[in-house]
Formats: C-alpha cells, sequence, structure tokens
C-alpha cells in the first residue's frame, strides 16, 4: 500500500535533516581550516552549511543570507539553534536573523560580524578565496595541529552538540526508547534528558524504572554528563569500563540490575563523583583500589551483590563520605 504524501514528509524530513546533521559534523570536527564562497543566495540550510566553515566570503553584487524557515511555516530543526547561537555572536544579530527573518545582503552581513569578506563580483570573491586558501596552505596544516585540541570552542562545541544527538539516537533505538527523535524535537525537551543552562549538552539521563535492557557502554560517549541514573531496569554483563571516561560526572547509580563480573577499575577515574550505587546487581570480585581516588564521595552503596574481601582500609580515609552500605556481600 503506498503512503498518502501527507504520512510520508514528516519521514522524509527527519531523514533529511539527519543527514544533513551528519554531513555538518564532519565539516565542524574537520581538523583543516574550510572556506566558503557565497555565490549567489544562501538560505536555510544553505545558510546553516555556509556558518559552519571557518571563513565565509560572499560577493556583493548579488544574493543575500536568509533563514527563511519562518517565513515558510517551516519548523526549525532544533539542532540549528545552537550553531547559530555559537556562530553569530551578537545577541542582536541572532534576534534579527532567526526572529525577525531579516534577508542580509553582504554589506550587512559584514556589520553583524556573520561573514569576513564582501566583494564587488563572483570574480573577487573566488580570488580572495585563493588568496586566504594559499595563505593556509603555506602554514602547512596536515590536520593534526586541530586534532592536538586547538579547534576553536565553538567549533567543538557544536561538534559536540551535534554527537550527543547521533549518539541518543543511537541508544534509543538500541534500547527502544519511544518518544526519543519523534516530530524532529530538540533532544533536550525528550523523556529522561535534562541539558545544560544555554539547552545544550546532555548532562543528565535518567534512564530509571523502564525495564530496559541492551548495550549501555554508547551512553560514555556524553562527555558533558553529571548525572546517570540506569536503576531498576534489566540490564545484564559488565557494567562498560568506558563509564570512566565520563570526568564530569558526580552522580551515577546503576543498581537493581543484573550487572555480574567486577567493579570495574576505571570507574576510579571519575574524580568528580559525589555519589556511586552500585547496589542489588550480580557483581563479583573484591572492592577495586582504584576507587580510593574518589574524594569527592559521599554516598558509596554496593549492598546485595557478590563481592568478596575485606572491606579497604582506604574507605575509611574518603573524608567527605556519609554513606557507606556493603552488606549482603
Amino acid at each position: 500500500m503506498a503512503s498518502s504524501p501527507a504520512a510520508t514528509t514528516p519521514n522524509r524530513l527527519l531523514l533529511m535533516s539527519s543527514k544533513f546533521r551528519s554531513l555538518i559534523n564532519d565539516l565542524i570536527s574537520l581538523p583543516m581550516p574550510t572556506i566558503a564562497v557565497i555565490s549567489g543566495h544562501a538560505s536555510a540550510t544553505g545558510f546553516i552549511l555556509a556558518l559552519c566553515h571557518d571563513y565565509v566570503l560572499m560577493r556583493k553584487d548579488r544574493g543575500f543570507l536568509y533563514m527563511s524557515e519562518v517565513d515558510i511555516k517551516l519548523k526549525m530543526p532544533a539542532w540549528f539553534v545552537p550553531i547559530l547561537r555559537y556562530k553569530i555572536g551578537s545577541p542582536t544579530a541572532w534576534r534579527d536573523v532567526v526572529l525577525k527573518v531579516e534577508k542580509l545582503t553582504a554589506e550587512v552581513a559584514i556589520e553583524k560580524g556573520i561573514i569576513d569578506s564582501a566583494h564587488t563580483s563572483m570574480e573577487e570573491t573566488m580570488k580572495a578565496a585563493l588568496r586566504l586558501g594559499e595563505e593556509l596552505v603555506s602554514r602547512k596544516w596536515d590536520g593534526h595541529e586541530l586534532e592536538a585540541g586547538f579547534l576553536p570552542s565553538s567549533q567543538l562545541v557544536i561538534a559536540q552538540l551535534l554527537h550527543d544527538e547521533k549518539t541518543l539516537l543511537a541508544i534509543g533505538n538500541e534500547l527502544g526508547l519511544s518518544g526519543w527523535g519523534l516530530n524532529n524535537s530538540g533532544y533536550c525537551s525528550w523523556p529522561g534528558i535534562d541539558c545544560g543552562s544555554n539547552n545544550s549538552m546532555v548532562e543528565k539521563l535518567d534512564l530509571s524504572r523502564r525495564g530496559l535492557q541492551g548495550n549501555v557502554t554508547l551512553i560514555s560517549e556524553l562527555k558533558a554528563l553529571k548525572w546517570l541514573d540506569l536503576s531498576y531496569n534489566n540490564f545484564h554483563g559488565s557494567i562498560p569500563p568506558a563509564f570512566g571516561n565520563l570526568s564530569d560526572l558526580e552522580f551515577l547509580d546503576l543498581s537493581s540490575n543484573k550487572f555480574g563480573s567486577s567493579i570495574p577499575t576505571e570507574l576510579g577515574r571519575l574524580r568528580n563523583l559525589r555519589s556511586l550505587n552500585l547496589s542489588n546487581n550480580w557483581l563479583t570480585g573484591a572492592i577495586p583500589d582504584e576507587l580510593e581516588g574518589l574524594k569527592k564521595l559521599q554516598h558509596f552503596q554496593i549492598f546485595t551483590n557478590r563481592l568478596s574481601g575485606s572491606i579497604p582500609i582506604w574507605v575509611g580515609n574518603l573524608t567527605n563520605l556519609r554513606v557507606f552500605t556493603a552488606y549482603e556481600n
């Protein structure tokens, strides 16, 4: 049975948004300088594509920049917003582009700091772009400089935002989470997710009491995560060692699952952790000495497992510790 246009259009829009988001993520993460030449109009996705380059050059004699979604009553993808906020530095310029939906000529775009230079013709614009490219090439970029962590902070933030959404979609698919990725909504509004003050990167993920099972290793890709609650589910296997890469994590609750094997030593890298609850699982072996470095720990619960050995002396040296429970082992 063929689907009606009304039924297929939302799915097509979601697919287009996903594919374009993947392209933008690759472009922003590219460890080489990039130059955009705007030869005419750049509206909607064309505007976003241009903004995601390191340098933007535009001709003066024709064309304008234009976020057309508002005028044509098309819902703007939520992930466009942080890109526009980070790439258009001035609050008034951001307002004019997004709320007033102004059509910006090259001269106006220069005044608002949105593009780098404006030129009298297409030929002059291309010449300027080639000169800039040759100057950058003369610096002998080979990609390693930016891979080493010298990407501009705005580029890093945008790349992480896009990466978070891609990661969350993969997590939702793996765990069968309904309500994630529907209606082109921003991931900060998805059930169980809270974002930072700027409605940007994921800081809290609460998937407790949902009867979930599956591989949770991908959660370790959410680098800004401060709170992770996976309690009261049906997760099996080992606790992912990659959780030790969540350096900002302050709260970790994996209780009341069926996690087995030993407590990963990598959790000892979570130096900001204040609460760790691994209770009511099938964990075995000793309490790893690597957890001694969790100096900020206030709550440490490992009761009702299959742990062995004695309680380490260093537990008594955790001066911030208020609750420690290890019975039924």
